[in-house]
């Protein structure tokens, strides 16, 4: 398999929007939105609908759902939160995320959320995440609730993760390895992981699926969509 490019859509970042907004999948009428301020409508986000959460967000840039919870990956020192009660109350899901210490020693620091995505619902409640540096970190929400490190086999630099929308065995993940395709595949929960197609020219931002589970195209930071093509 190989990757051809679509079209010449460009991604530019530094035009990245003031909110980020999300809807339950469940509820597609519940929507989320993080900016300064964090916010939560129950009805399609219509005027008037919206209600201040109490999460001091930093830099949200995806929420998941786990059935009961939402999960939201924070890009400061926060580490990523968790609401049982559609935002009203926050927390912390840092037992088992890397932290780090200050250049002067003054205080510890969480390391910040490069990329979080939970498996399907009405399946197993892991999410997994990847904080900036440290390689993969898995969550089992029926478990102890830690985070607990998965060996990923390889030294690239990870920054993308994503579970296949109707297997929750298959898992994706983004690299900043040329020498790798820049996108690895896992079919046990990220115990062992390979290439997943040629041709990427730079490093996936996301990934799209189709109905079935298919991976139907990427889109790279800078050079556009690519899709796959069967050899």
């Amino acid at each position: 398999m190989s990757w051809d490019e679509v079209d010449d859509i460009q991604q530019a970042t530094s035009l990245a929007p003031n909110y980020y907004v999300f809807s339950d999948p469940i509820n597609p009428g519940e929507l989320y939105a993080f900016s300064y301020d964090s916010y939560h409508s129950l009805s399609g986000g219509e005027e008037g609908t919206w209600d201040v959460m109490t999460y001091e967000p930093h830099g949200v840039r995806t929420g998941v759902f786990t059935g009961n919870e939402i999960i939201v990956n924070d890009s400061s020192d926060e580490g990523p939160a968790s609401s049982e009660d559609k935002g009203d109350d926050w927390t912390s899901m840092r037992r088992g995320w890397p932290y780090r210490t200050s250049l002067d020693g003054e205080y510890d620091f969480y390391e910040s959320v490069a990329s979080l995505n939970a498996a399907p619902l009405g399946r197993l409640a892991t999410v997994y995440g990847i904080p900036h540096g440290y390689g993969l970190y898995k969550n089992d929400r029926n478990g102890d609730g830690r985070w607990h490190r998965t060996a990923i086999g390889f030294s690239s630099d990870a920054h993308l993760i994503r579970v296949n929308p109707q297997d929750e065995d298959i898992l994706y993940m983004g690299i900043d390895d040329a020498s790798q395709g820049y996108l690895m595949i896992s079919t046990d929960r990220g115990q062992t992981w390979g290439a997943f197609g040629t041709g990427l020219p730079e490093a996936v931002q996301e990934i799209v699926f189709d109905s079935s589970g298919n991976v139907t195209a990427v889109l790279t930071y800078r050079n556009g969509l690519y899709q796959l093509v069967a050899q």
